[in-house]
């Protein structure tokens, strides 16, 4: 079968979870790589052939998601989009693909949708839409517009293949859920517990998680920042050389609310404190869950206070990921299964 599979180029997450699937799927088909940004970065950096497509950005202020900056930037890039949109739909008409993948990737969605190719979707972010939950009122807003964002980004797929590490209801026969990938690195680790936390932000605006870090001298390795150095227990790493080797060491780990990151941690047992970037409902999502399985603590702002409290609580939350019982193994036999149904 020949696949087309588009990827986001937002963060690291999406290029991660889609490299988990594209290594099984060139295992029986030939796979085309679209990938947006950071996306296409990282696929080159791992020797695979891929075309680079431009993408939709957020702009951070304050690890808070910039509403007007973001509308403006990707405004701006709008010719950029027009440009690349045109490009892919010629590349997509000489590949002649049975299907096209989406991992959140815009473009892909429309010219999939434009050329009649059947769209499949594989990502977390449709959790928000495609499936039924409890939330509270006062994230109702963000809901909102997360949804909107979700609408226009993938207005309509034949099938939605939703990665989630929590229970949920599904509103369609289209939907199937699925474990959490695992990229290989991750899943060869041997977890141990050092003395450091690691910590991993989406973007390098969270100064004062930073300040409450440094004031508690709690031995840190960091990555995310984009820069190589130390400052008192802070370690700051640039280099992706070390990452799986700090992330199976660390004896808990601070992050966003990134999926990927999140569930990788689940993966390796470690207690996680999440400060979702205010406004990306998605993060706040995953904190949300994470907090009611007990699996870590989700905090709006970073403070020292509420960082004492989950580092005195590490055991408990230990014992709450030792209970999950997560069918990792299952995810690529169900894409498989599906796949099978768009073969001629």
């Amino acid at each position: 079968m020949k696949i087309a599979y588009g990827i986001a180029g937002e963060g690291r997450g999406h290029a991660t979870r889609a490299e988990a699937v594209i290594d099984h799927l060139l295992q029986h088909h030939k796979v085309s790589i679209f990938a947006g940004d950071r996306a296409a970065l990282y696929f080159k950096s791992k020797k695979y052939q891929v075309i680079p497509l431009s993408c939709l950005r957020i702009a951070y202020q304050n690890n808070s998601v910039s509403g007007f900056g973001t509308l403006l930037f990707n405004i701006l890039r709008t010719p950029l989009y027009l440009y690349d949109f045109a490009k892919l739909v010629i590349i997509l008409l000489r590949l002649k693909p049975d299907i096209l993948i989406t991992d959140f990737n815009f473009l892909c969605s429309y010219a999939a949708l434009l050329l009649g190719i059947p769209l499949i979707t594989l990502d977390n972010q449709h959790v928000i839409t495609k499936t039924k939950y409890a939330l509270e009122k006062k994230w109702f807003f963000e809901q909102w517009k997360s949804k909107i964002v979700i609408h226009f980004v993938v207005p309509k797929a034949k099938k939605y293949l939703i990665t989630t590490f929590f229970h949920v209801k599904k509103k369609s026969k289209n939907i199937v859920t699925l474990p959490p990938l695992i990229r290989k690195e991750v899943r060869a680790l041997q977890p141990k517990k050092g003395n450091h936390v690691f910590v991993y932000q989406t973007s390098q605006t969270n100064m004062q998680l930073l300040k409450d870090l440094k004031s508690l001298k709690l031995p840190c390795v960091i990555y995310g920042f984009d820069k190589q150095r130390k400052e008192g227990s802070l370690h700051f790493k640039k280099s992706q050389d070390t990452y799986f080797e700090d992330l199976a060491s660390a004896k808990a780990v601070i992050l966003n609310g990134s999926f990927t990151t999140m569930t990788e941690a689940i993966f390796l047992k470690k207690p996680i404190f999440s400060i979702p970037v205010q406004h990306q409902f998605e993060q706040i999502f995953n904190g949300i869950h994470l907090q009611k399985l007990g699996l870590g603590m989700m905090q709006n702002i970073s403070s020292q206070k509420a960082l004492k409290y989950f580092l005195s609580h590490l055991s408990f939350y230990e014992k709450n990921l030792k209970k999950m019982n997560i069918p990792y193994t299952s995810a690529f036999p169900l894409i498989d299964q599906e796949l099978k149904k768009w073969q001629k």
